[in-house]
């Protein structure tokens, strides 16, 4: 992350390299990014070294199969104020009016585009989702089956893991 934010506001703004990425969704939406922008996400920088994509193209065209247009559009506008400022402030960036079903898919284009400070910030949201719920509430939320358990068990793994707060 450091290498794209460092140094390249320039070049998130539209100048520098000049080189452009489009990103286009698995809906057939593109995204346009300057290299800068684009170099946020680990994934996007390994396949433009493992491909020795030449700094010759001026443009380059990345497909994803499994993204939508709405959980990337967040992505990458995360992107785009990371490669502007570095230092900025992300705590806010996922707020409380992100629904479920958009969170999920966050972390899922986070994971995969490897946009490791938005996945953080995803994993945050989740676990404020969470805290202080009983595990019975979790389980509805996250549409999980009753594990099986008997009593004894449970009580047991709750005496295994004491350290954890539950």
């Amino acid at each position: 992350m450091a290498a794209a934010g460092a140094g390249s506001s320039a070049a998130a703004q539209g100048g520098g390299r000049g080189r452009e990425i489009t990103i286009v969704s698995s809906d057939k939406h593109e995204f346009h990014l300057p290299e800068a922008v684009a170099l946020v996400s680990g994934s996007i920088r390994t396949q433009i070294e493992t491909f020795h994509l030449s700094s010759a193209d001026t443009s380059i065209t990345l497909k994803l199969l499994d993204v939508t247009a709405t959980p990337l559009a967040m992505v990458v506008e995360y992107c785009r104020r990371k490669a502007a400022d570095g230092g900025w402030d992300d705590r806010d960036f996922i707020g409380r009016d992100v629904g479920q079903g958009l969170l999920y898919d966050i972390l899922y284009a986070a994971t995969n585009l490897e946009v490791d400070g938005l996945l953080d910030l995803a994993c945050r949201r989740v676990a404020e989702m969470i805290r202080g719920k009983p595990p019975a509430e979790i389980r509805r939320m996250f549409g999980i089956e009753e594990d099986g358990f008997t009593p004894e068990q449970r009580d047991e793994i709750r005496r295994d893991n004491s350290w954890i707060k539950m």
